[in-house]
């Protein structure tokens, strides 16, 4: 059987370029990359990454999403695939106005599919 949806609100289909920074509790960044989308919800976003990243582990995530740079700070909730690709569920644990405005546009013009 298939995993329960727990989300609070729809995704779509969505490929944007994500910079992410994981952070240790002291502040200090243990490592940062480049990440890709593949759906984007005002809740959160799928991942698709080689990097490995565990279940509660936290995120600062900067989204390009067209001119403008949606900055949001995340927590892993799950992680599948093995090997090199990851697919890395991440829920929104903070997020400014101003970028969940930017979501809301995201979401209401990305199609579905």
């Amino acid at each position: 059987m298939g995993q329960e949806e727990r989300r609070k609100s729809p995704r779509v289909r969505a490929h944007r370029l994500v910079s992410f920074r994981r952070s240790e509790d002291r502040g200090t960044t243990d490592y940062e990359g480049f990440v890709r989308t593949l759906n984007l919800g005002l809740g959160g976003l799928l991942l698709e990454t080689d990097y490995v990243f565990e279940p509660g582990e936290p995120l600062r995530l900067e989204i390009l999403s067209g001119d403008n740079l949606l900055r949001a700070k995340g927590e892993v909730v799950y992680r599948e695939g093995s090997g090199k690709k990851f697919k890395i569920g991440v829920r929104f644990a903070e997020i400014s106005q101003e970028a969940l405005g930017g979501l809301e546009e995201e979401v209401g013009l990305s199609p579905q599919g």
